[in-house]
């Protein structure tokens, strides 16, 4: 599925909501990516009703949610209509499907908790840190049964550690690094452990020395980095209102600036 897809059908006027990873889509092309990306997770959470009158009032496809209709009548499969949908579009070929389909044989074999850690992951690169800590959790619930390997914890730890960090709970997010670090004894759980018990976190007893100047050097590159940010620049040009005694101008880009921080915080920490 290498090489870049052109979208040839619409773009919709009202999105669809992709409510397993919080995302909006406007094409069908989008839907399609969703779709063969995460083949497995496919379910009426996604293949629904309102997934149909949207393809018909959105984006015209009247043909393709009929068809898809008729296949749910008929008691297809999820995966069954998920490779309807891709075969209608025409987003992969024959070959294609068939590949994807022995991938999927081959994924069937993984325990649940593998699955749970792949829509936690799709979470934490979307930006939704509750809901893939949430996930995150619900795997360790299940470490007994699933006879999970310490390098896969160690990589679950490691990922709920960063959502925590992402949340600027850093006294989780040194929990989880620490316990990540034990698990698998990978050198960046170790890396940000330091960091986030430099950044406020509660330090661990017996756990790493804090005290390593690569460990500063970076944060002090992390600094520099930040500096460059569209947010910390507008922030600073707000203090130069205020510092100038513009105080209408100041007032108003600041209520706006504060509007799309509630906007983007809510987003994140969205359940």
């Amino acid at each position: 599925m290498g090489g870049i897809r052109i979208c040839r059908q619409q773009t919709a006027q009202n999105p669809f909501f992709i409510k397993r990873i919080s995302v909006k889509i406007y094409t069908v092309e989008e839907l399609c990516y969703y779709v063969y990306h995460n083949f497995a997770l496919i379910d009426d959470t996604l293949i629904n009703e309102d997934l149909f009158v949207w393809l018909e009032s959105e984006l015209g496809m009247a043909r393709c949610a009929g068809i898809l209709r008729q296949n749910v009548a008929g008691g297809a499969s999820y995966r069954k209509l998920a490779s309807l949908l891709l075969d209608l579009v025409g987003y992969c070929n024959k070959e294609e499907l068939r590949n994807l389909f022995s991938g999927i044989e081959a994924q069937s074999t993984k325990p649940g908790s593998q699955m749970l850690k792949s829509i936690g992951d799709r979470m934490l690169e979307n930006h939704k840190y509750v809901k893939a800590i949430r996930e995150y959790n619900s795997i360790l619930n299940l470490r007994a049964r699933d006879n999970q390997t310490d390098s896969f914890l160690g990589s679950v730890y490691h990922n709920m550690g960063v959502a925590f960090a992402r949340l600027f709970l850093y006294d989780q997010a040194a929990k989880c690094f620490a316990a990540a670090y034990e698990k698998n004894g990978d050198e960046k759980s170790r890396e940000q452990y330091i960091g986030a018990v430099k950044l406020g976190g509660a330090p661990i007893e017996e756990f790493v020395d804090e005290k390593e100047p690569d460990v500063d050097a970076k944060l002090e590159a992390l600094v520099k980095e930040a500096s460059q940010d569209d947010t910390v620049r507008r922030f600073r040009e707000l203090q130069r209102l205020k510092e100038e005694g513009q105080e209408e101008a100041y007032q108003q880009q600041l209520q706006a600036f504060l509007q799309e921080q509630k906007k983007i915080c809510a987003k994140y920490i969205s359940v």
